[in-house]
């Protein structure tokens, strides 16, 4: 977890200098509608993706009860303090190109860069006594798809609040703000799991984000946080998977909201406390296109 003074570090690094580095260390901070010309002040107003990278006191923001027990969503990220999404100046996103998300063959926590795309990996879990592998950042390992070199491993067990959560942050610089990814030529995920036990897998909208950290959810009359995902069983071996857009759901303790692929703050791969243990293989995830090339091309 980044504590408060790794924060205000890397908002000062950024802050003093721009640079590739640079803006990759601000994306682990803030990829939401935040003006690119904030202070380190004002932008550490907005704790990072909901709370400590989004976990416990996101969830606490959330304030949702799922079951009889206080759930917020596990996490959710943020797209950090300043400017909310609603702001119009984040409604011309263009579309993405790069379908690919990450296939870890850099050995980095970064998924594949793109010229239209931020973003970073992160793994949170809630305080209650658990153990998570690898805990805090993500860690390719040997043992890819179909021959690849390295692939994301995460294995977990405990945690009886909300679980965890394993997130890649998406952001899109436009018009000097930090805005939500837009995703709307894509038609859901690609990618090769193996393991034991179940993963939920799906995507987060600025529409489930609250509007103190720069979505819309307005937290004063809505439930937040409440992320759309898919509950996938795993198997021993390798296998692809496609986990389309429209087979996500809420879990239904929050807000409503219908899933907008053009405003994505996160993709993720989660486990409730009902899910673990939990033993994960993910490698070669990518956006699915709306429609497939012909073969050849």
């Amino acid at each position: 977890m980044f504590g408060s003074s790794r924060q205000q570090r890397i908002w000062a690094e950024w802050r003093n200098g721009p640079g590739v580095l640079l803006r990759v260390a601000f994306s682990l901070l803030a990829p939401g509608c935040v003006s690119d010309g904030a202070s380190g002040d004002e932008a550490t107003q907005g704790s990072i993706f909901g709370g400590s990278l989004g976990g416990r006191e996101g969830a606490a923001a959330g304030g949702a009860i799922e079951g009889g027990s206080e759930a917020g969503g596990g996490g959710e990220s943020s797209l950090g303090g300043g400017a909310s999404v609603r702001d119009t100046r984040c409604s011309g996103v263009p579309i993405g190109v790069e379908l690919r998300i990450d296939d870890f063959e850099d050995g980095n926590a970064i998924p594949r860069p793109a010229p239209d795309r931020q973003s970073f990996w992160a793994i949170q879990h809630d305080d209650t006594e658990g153990r998570v592998a690898p805990d805090g950042n993500v860690t390719p390992v040997v043992g890819g798809a179909n021959g690849t070199d390295y692939a994301l491993h995460v294995s977990a067990e405990g945690y009886s609040e909300w679980g965890i959560n394993v997130d890649a942050h998406l952001r899109t610089e436009s018009g000097g703000l930090n805005c939500p990814y837009n995703a709307s030529n894509t038609r859901g995920l690609g990618m090769y799991l193996k393991g034991s036990g179940q993963v939920r897998i799906g995507a987060s909208t600025a529409a489930i984000v609250a509007t103190e950290f720069g979505g819309t959810c307005d937290p004063e009359t809505q439930v937040c946080w409440d992320a759309h995902l898919k509950l996938v069983p795993l198997t021993e071996d390798w296998t692809y998977r496609e986990i389309s857009w429209d087979s996500l759901s809420q879990a239904g303790w929050g807000e409503y909201v219908s899933f907008e692929p053009g405003q994505l703050t996160t993709v993720r791969w989660g486990a409730l406390p009902e899910d673990l243990p939990l033993d994960v293989w993910v490698d070669e995830i990518r956006f699915l296109p709306l429609a497939e090339a012909p073969a050849g091309e």
